[in-house]
């Protein structure tokens, strides 16, 4: 099993995208503690924090596997953190990944409020939007709910988060039939 110590001492050595995709498989290969990694992460200073956050939604992204336990334990730091590049990163592997049932409606219902907030920088509100879109294609019951707050960005003033919510309303109508 790979210390997380030894990912942030690789990190710190060498940041290019091939140095991570490296990294990543290593993690894949001889595995790693997620708890430990956080904590490690919590501890770190930025911008090597956010880049450990980076490191990891690659990981999740090319390794999509995340049993709940760590499903909780990424939705646990996600609502603890201030740091919003960390935020989207987490936002980002809950994307990726499938979410287990217990967590899904409480994500889900998080994904509703963040999706309309301008409070939130774009990159956290698209992330929550293809969150939520995969916990609705999981759960088509909530494919209309999802759909109302989808409808709402039609005159948001991010233009890529109307052409997401566009594409996305299309997405919703093949799941579940609303038209």
């Amino acid at each position: 099993m790979i210390d997380p110590q030894e990912i942030v001492e690789a990190l710190q050595q060498d940041r290019s995208k091939q140095a991570v995709a490296r990294l990543v498989d290593r993690m894949a290969r001889e595995h790693f503690n997620l708890e430990d990694y956080l904590a490690l992460v919590k501890k770190s200073p930025s911008p090597l924090n956010w880049l450990m956050t980076w490191t990891l939604n690659h990981y999740y992204e090319a390794f999509p596997h995340l049993p709940s336990r760590q499903q909780k334990l990424i939705w646990t730091f996600l609502q603890e953190t201030k740091h919003d590049g960390i935020k989207r990163d987490l936002w980002r592997i809950l994307s990726c990944v499938s979410l287990d049932e217990d967590l899904a409606g409480e994500v889900f219902e998080s994904s509703l409020r963040h999706i309309p907030s301008q409070h939130h920088p774009i990159a956290v509100r698209a992330h929550a939007m293809k969150t939520a879109l995969n916990i609705a294609q999981s759960y088509p019951e909530l494919g209309q709910e999802l759909k109302l707050v989808f409808e709402l960005l039609k005159d948001e003033d991010s233009a890529g988060i109307r052409a997401r919510a566009k594409n996305y309303l299309k997405e919703i109508k093949k799941i579940t039939g609303i038209r």
